[in-house]
């Protein structure tokens, strides 16, 4: 090579250092690394309060208040006739009655829903 190209080699270089350098000045402090944040050197600390209250300082509880009363249970409207305490009820003529669309097989263990591939052609054990 001669040595006007090698000038304009290592002057392409130092343009680049230079460029880099301006840019490094331009964009200003680097960003903080891994071990400056916070989550990885276990956080901002905790402060103990200045005096712990103990238990002793807070008194004995209450044992004059009565125990409260149990609740009643709720009276349910639930009605009556097939499958009131199941859900579920037995097919009319090999359909589901309205209401209970899912066809249930016990043989099988499948619960057929409306629009499925076999739901139209299955005789249902219950709804």
């Amino acid at each position: 090579m001669s040595g006007g190209r090698w000038s304009r080699i290592v002057l392409a270089a130092l343009v680049a250092v230079g460029a880099l350098a301006l840019l490094r000045k331009l964009r200003g402090p680097a960003a903080p690394q891994f071990s400056d944040h916070p989550s990885v050197s276990g956080g901002p600390t905790i402060e103990q309060p200045a005096t712990a209250v103990s238990p002793v300082a807070m008194g004995p509880a209450s044992v004059d208040a009565p125990a409260p009363a149990p609740a009643p249970a709720p009276e349910t409207d639930a009605p009556e006739g097939p499958g009131s305490d199941t859900g579920w009820v037995p097919p009319v003529e090999g359909t589901c009655p309205d209401g209970y669309p899912i066809k249930a097989k016990e043989s099988s263990g499948i619960f057929h829903r409306p629009g499925g591939l076999a739901y139209e052609r299955t005789k249902p054990d219950r709804c």
